[in-house]
């Protein structure tokens, strides 16, 4: 919010729960487990979709979607934190005596990047959808199915710088938000 000539920026200011490392990791444990299974059913139920059929991480083209693999990135970041965070609170509460009611909210930033990644899925879908709509592309379903080189490549197998920047700079800001999380956690 703005105050006159000074810009104050609001953040989140979540306390500390001092666990015991038994706590901390039942607490890591269990939300990366339920993080993967919960991942794991809806890429099933996509999967079945007869509009969607790759599931969380395939195109249309049976090859790997950036947008789809760096959104699936954030939302496993975003439910494993929280998830881990609640149990963490949950577990420390019923052993000790202390209550820790407060709730826990996603952090802007997190918020934003989530949504920077699902428009980038959005008009990723929109755009080729056009394309192929309008006869300018054809997208041929790959013959050898999805590798992982189809994320830094084009549909003709050749490095697309676009593709590799995007990846790259997603994995390196998750895993700065991975580290800055279990940093403030542990």
């Amino acid at each position: 919010s703005e105050v006159g000539d000074k810009t104050e920026v609001l953040s989140v200011v979540l306390n500390k729960v001092k666990a015991e490392r038994g706590i901390k990791f039942w607490s890591l444990l269990t939300g990366f487990l339920l993080t993967i299974v919960l991942l794991l059913l809806l890429n099933n139920v996509l999967r079945k979709n007869t509009h969607v059929k790759g599931g969380l991480f395939i195109g249309f083209d049976k090859r790997y979607s950036n947008s789809k693999v760096q959104m699936v990135i954030w939302t496993f970041l975003v439910i494993f934190s929280y998830v881990t965070l609640y149990f963490e609170r949950y577990l420390a509460s019923v052993l000790t005596s202390i209550s820790y009611s407060s709730l826990i909210s996603i952090p802007e930033n997190l918020a934003i990047l989530m949504g920077i990644s699902a428009s980038s899925f959005v008009g990723a879908k929109l755009i080729t959808a056009s394309k192929v709509g309008s006869g300018s592309v054809s997208k041929t379903a790959s013959n050898t199915g999805p590798a992982f080189a189809d994320l830094i490549t084009n549909d003709y197998k050749a490095i697309d710088l676009g593709d590799a920047q995007m990846f790259a700079w997603t994995l390196v800001a998750a895993l700065i938000y991975l580290s800055l999380f279990l940093r403030m956690w542990w």
